[in-house]
């Protein structure tokens, strides 16, 4: 079994100022997917092979981000993600934040900027390009999508500014809570629009679809 680390055993350094920091959120219940999430979160759900939370990595891996770089926050389950992978770092949360109190728990250790990855979302984005928009853009945010700012493609780039819009003790979503109130401020959000495909697993159908996708 491989030995889990978790915030209060493994001292990570500050990232290098050019290092970009991931964040891939894993702490969800699943309700959708219940029963079969009662035994096994949803990124560590097979597709083809692999879990959700594997093509992830590999993901960042294949631009240059590694372990201690890479942050996953967990809650339901969590053991099961100890013994899967040592690749990350993981953030435990003894009661859920949402996905952005989860970034919020972790600021300290962000880069500026940094991504924010679903977990449950399976996609072949080109993290690079995402990055180089995010900057030339100049703005806090930037949303990789086929649509608009709140029906994303699970996966962001933030400047930290963004973490003093969540607030410190509340459950907050990124999706619910933090994107409309930039929006309702008039904050500018970059659309990232391509071509590169998503799959939510986070249901029966869009499991389904992934499965179809990728044994095809």
């Amino acid at each position: 079994m491989i030995q889990p680390y978790s915030w209060r055993d493994f001292k990570i350094k500050q990232p290098k100022e050019q290092s970009t920091v991931a964040v891939i959120l894993c702490a969800g219940i699943g309700e959708r997917l219940k029963p079969i999430t009662d035994y096994i979160p949803k990124p560590l759900m097979e597709i083809n092979g692999k879990s959700a939370l594997q093509y992830n990595i590999e993901l960042l891996h294949r631009y240059g981000i590694f372990k201690p770089n890479i942050i996953i926050n967990t809650y339901h389950l969590s053991h099961h993600f100890h013994s899967f992978t040592k690749d990350v770092v993981f953030s435990y949360e003894p009661h859920l934040k949402g996905t952005a109190g989860a970034l919020k728990k972790v600021e300290k250790w962000l880069s500026n900027p940094f991504i924010v990855m679903n977990g449950d979302t399976i996609t072949n984005v080109n993290l690079q390009n995402l990055l180089n928009a995010h900057k030339q853009a100049g703005n806090i945010a930037t949303v990789f999508t086929h649509h608009d700012a709140i029906h994303t493609g699970g996966i962001y780039v933030f400047d930290k500014i963004v973490l003093s819009y969540i607030p410190p003790h509340e459950k907050y979503s990124i999706k619910d809570d933090l994107i409309p109130r930039l929006l309702k401020e008039k904050k500018d959000i970059t659309l990232f629009k391509s071509d590169d495909y998503y799959f939510d697993i986070g249901t029966l159908e869009g499991l389904k679809k992934a499965k179809e996708f990728f044994e095809n």
